[in-house]
């Protein structure tokens, strides 16, 4: 579970407010990150060309809810 602010702030022991928000935005992005890899969808369609793939971009802009920052 990816600890809210408050719980960051709490349990951290930061030199300054920098480097906290330094690490807590760091943790949201690895989250995301690892989120739109698995939730990632695509669609195959065969063409006289070959395959083709069309990665779906609702996919990767929903895999991480903004209501995850708080």
């Amino acid at each position: 579970m990816i600890p809210t602010a408050a719980e960051f702030f709490d349990k951290g022991n930061f030199n300054n407010v920098t480097d906290m928000l330094i690490e807590f935005a760091k943790l949201h992005v690895e989250a995301a990150l690892t989120e739109a890899s698995k939730t990632t969808k695509w669609k195959e369609q065969i063409t006289m060309q070959g395959l083709q793939v069309t990665i779906i971009k609702s996919s990767i802009l929903n895999a991480y809810p903004l209501t995850n920052i708080v």
